[in-house]
């Protein structure tokens, strides 16, 4: 499925790529196997250079220049700034005044893809998904549902998979890019037959500014879609009407999740939950754009399972239920999850986002008690006791789940649900290593129920 890129689909011409954590390093490799030349740093205290350079398998050194850059040579094409670096707020990084110094464009992976693929003759379709929550499900949903007729499909981007670990596809294949507030502010010629928006609230605004500042650059997504495109939104709010707006205003098709006929929706025993309803929606509305067929629809429906981390269903202790929300990293992330039950028994807390758990108070019938983790329990704590919602502080994520199955167990039944609503550095690398950890802890207790079972025949 899918070729390599020519080999001298980039000779002569010379980039820097700056960052090189996974998206860094596949653009690396990737412009080296396509004969150009790469001026390559990472400034980051964990970067180690030697160990960085011998796991670069197969790659072509003599076009490397790995060291840190105090200049751009003449012939830059382009700087590929690693997500994670900031080139305006809060203050722009001393290598994107450097590019901006030259005149040399700042841009994303994911615009280079799409000109590499572009510059290889191909004519593959491409779709961004973007959103402050939904957009990983959507992405994923996508790429199965069309899938079941295109061998062609692949997803990749913001999901996990860097878009130049991505093969090179023919005029029929199609791209499903998950894209993130980061790399959408960096795009310049990436223009996608269609381009969703799921959901917007305030997240990122410690890199936007602020809430005007998030929605500019979620807007970039739909900079280059034409007439013969589709601009989906998964919901219909004051900010996705504006932008239909402007988009009518452009001759451009807009749709949103709620006005897919609900006649024609296919059963969803693994999509749980009324916004999981608009996410299987606004990804067939993208479906039936591509012409699938609604037998294969049902059927790619059926073997779609969610997400690792997402409403994850991770195992039972006789009536008591286990779910990995870990990706629920603010607070609307997370009441999708806290809606769905009635007896849950709720894991949260880390760094909290600008608003913390405000307006908790509308979902706490559901919440039976809360464990708080991490570097802002003691603020977290002050919104669950004027909600009137009990909670206990616990030191650890593995002590959280030992207490919130004890009482559980004690209450006969429940949903010990980890759902934090918070970023997860304070105590993890990422919310992934959360959500494993979580995973671990639930297995341990699950075993040690069997083995005092076993005890007790």
């Amino acid at each position: 499925m899918g070729t390599a890129f020519p080999e001298t689909l980039f000779l002569g011409e010379t980039y820097i790529v700056y960052g090189l954590g996974n998206s860094g390093t596949h653009t690396v490799k990737a412009l080296l196997s396509m004969g150009a030349t790469v001026f390559a740093w990472d400034d980051s205290e964990n970067f180690k250079p030697k160990e960085w350079e011998e796991a670069l398998s197969g790659s072509e050194f003599s076009q490397l220049f790995l060291s840190p850059i105090t200049a751009f040579p003449s012939n830059a094409k382009a700087l590929i700034l690693s997500p994670g670096v900031p080139h305006t707020y809060p203050s722009p990084h001393p290598i994107a005044l450097l590019a901006n110094k030259n005149n040399i464009p700042i841009i994303s992976d994911v615009e280079l893809f799409y000109q590499a693929v572009r510059k290889s003759g191909s004519k593959a379709h491409f779709i961004g998904i973007t959103g402050t929550n939904g957009k990983s499900t959507c992405t994923a949903l996508t790429a199965h549902l069309l899938s079941q007729e295109n061998k062609e499909v692949i997803a990749g981007g913001n999901i996990g998979k860097s878009v130049f670990a991505l093969p090179l596809f023919g005029d029929t294949g199609i791209y499903v890019i998950e894209m993130s507030s980061y790399m959408l502010e960096r795009l310049q010629s990436f223009q996608p037959d269609v381009a969703a928006w799921t959901t917007f609230s305030p997240d990122h605004l410690d890199r936007h500014y602020d809430l005007q500042g998030y929605l500019k650059a979620k807007r970039n997504i739909f900079n280059n879609l034409t007439p013969s495109g589709l601009a989906v939104f998964g919901e219909k709010e004051a900010w996705s009407l504006d932008e239909v707006s402007l988009l009518q205003d452009r001759s451009i098709r807009c749709e949103f999740a709620q006005a897919f006929p609900a006649s024609k929706m296919p059963l969803a025993p693994h999509l749980p939950g009324q916004h999981n309803y608009h996410n299987l929606a606004l990804c067939l509305f993208i479906a039936k754009f591509f012409g699938i067929s609604d037998e294969a629809i049902a059927n790619g429906v059926q073997s779609f399972r969610n997400l690792p981390h997402r409403l994850q269903m991770i195992g039972h202790v006789g009536k008591i239920s286990f779910v990995n929300d870990s990706k629920a990293t603010n607070f609307e992330a997370a009441l999708p999850a806290l809606t769905a039950w009635d007896d849950i028994f709720w894991i949260m807390g880390g760094i909290a986002k600008a608003n913390g758990i405000e307006g908790i108070e509308k979902v706490a019938s559901h919440i039976q008690h809360a464990f708080v983790i991490g570097k802002d329990a003691a603020r977290l704590s002050k919104t669950l006791a004027k909600a009137k919602i009990p909670y206990s502080l616990c030191n650890s994520l593995e002590d959280a789940t030992k207490a919130a199955y004890a009482q559980a167990k004690e209450a006969g039944k429940g949903v010990v649900l980890l759902s934090p609503a918070c970023a997860s550095q304070d105590q993890f690398r990422n919310f992934e290593e959360r959500g494993h950890a979580f995973a671990a802890c639930c297995a341990n207790i699950a075993s040690k129920s069997e083995s005092t079972q076993k005890d007790n025949v």
